[in-house]
């Protein structure tokens, strides 16, 4: 895995769990079984839960986080991918972990799937597991469609129902504003309805990856199929994006299933500026940030 650990005193390490958006998304086909064919480009910035895990000497799973609301059981999807490798491991032992959430729910910024995959990744190491990034990955994709990417280097393209990525080796130069309105938005709910829409038109993987050096261009390039299907299942989606673009004078496009939006920058100044101006503009919480390898 490409981030970070840091090992704590006894048998417990921890590690970013960063936030993602996607440049781009599209749509490229519907298979028999009902899931859906994509191709996106897909960059980790610097927004991050922190993921600490713990190895027990009595078997379990234990799971806390600072966000009372959300789930500290197989609701949880760090919960399941910590019991997913440990019983494939076929270890009785158990872990203790802790998050700590930045990273809003129902957002589009993969917030979850990155848990689960630092968990996953420091279940591994913690417990001396020896699994490779492959063997991780395989099991990652049994998690949901977006967590094996947290486990590649970013930047990186996804296709087929998620699973299938390709680290590309280096990222755009640029910093990246988010806009995070309070809405959950299900990505189910936003598939089903893209359901009718017309197949993409959009820019392909390896065009957006050669405007990687110009910003203004690569936000051009910048696109999202399931915008118009969000915007149906959230009008207040398609007001905020209005409102957004008229106060950036560029574009600003939606990451993932929504509902965060982001606009591209050429550096740290200019993104700090620009989140105080959209901030301003719409009342919604702005936050300039980095893009992470």
């Amino acid at each position: 895995m490409n981030s970070e650990s840091v090992a704590l005193p006894g048998t417990e390490v921890r590690a970013a769990a960063p936030a993602k958006i996607n440049l781009t998304l599209r749509i490229v086909g519907r298979r028999a079984d009902g899931y859906h064919e994509v191709e996106s480009v897909i960059v980790r910035v610097g927004l991050a839960d922190v993921v600490r895990v713990r190895r027990r000497s009595t078997p379990g799973i234990e799971l806390t986080c600072d966000r009372p609301d959300l789930p500290v059981d197989a609701g949880n999807l760090a919960y399941r991918a910590a019991r997913l490798l440990l019983a494939d491991a076929q270890r009785t032992q158990g872990v203790a972990i802790h998050l700590a959430k930045q990273i809003p729910a129902g957002a589009g910024l993969g917030g979850g799937s990155s848990d689960a995959a630092t968990t996953l990744d420091l279940v591994n190491r913690v417990c001396d597991l020896n699994y490779t990034t492959e063997g991780l990955s395989a099991l990652a994709g049994q998690l949901g469609a977006d967590v094996p990417l947290f486990l590649w280097p970013s930047p990186c393209v996804v296709r087929g129902t998620g699973t299938e990525v390709e680290p590309l080796g280096r990222g755009p130069r640029c910093h990246v504003v988010l806009v995070l309105p309070e809405i959950h938005c299900a990505t189910a709910d936003v598939y089903r309805a893209w359901k009718g829409l017309q197949v993409s038109e959009g820019a392909h993987a390896g065009d957006v990856e050669k405007a990687f050096g110009d910003p203004e261009k690569l936000l051009r390039l910048c696109g999202n199929d399931l915008e118009p299907a969000a915007f149906r299942v959230v009008p207040a989606l398609a007001e905020l994006s209005v409102k957004l673009r008229e106060a950036a004078g560029q574009p600003v496009r939606m990451s993932g299933s929504g509902s965060t939006f982001f606009t591209l920058v050429d550096n740290e100044a200019a993104a700090s500026e620009m989140a105080e101006r959209l901030q301003a503009a719409t009342g919604v919480r702005s936050l300039a940030c980095a893009v992470s390898k």
